[in-house]
């Protein structure tokens, strides 16, 4: 049994944005948490995504 998914380019486009600007968002969070753990415990940093403008 199978089932067919039908997605348009639009979808996609969405679905592409959403997920790009969680990343952004996640990327700000964890700069944000590395910045605490550097002044607390002189953690290692954590690797950037690279950007991509």
């Amino acid at each position: 049994m199978s089932t067919n998914v039908t997605l348009d380019v639009t979808d996609l486009t969405s679905l592409l944005h959403q997920a790009i600007t969680q990343a952004k968002q996640l990327q700000t969070t964890m700069n944000q948490v590395n910045e605490l753990m550097k002044g607390q415990f002189g953690g290692a940093p954590i690797p950037q995504l690279p950007s991509r403008s």
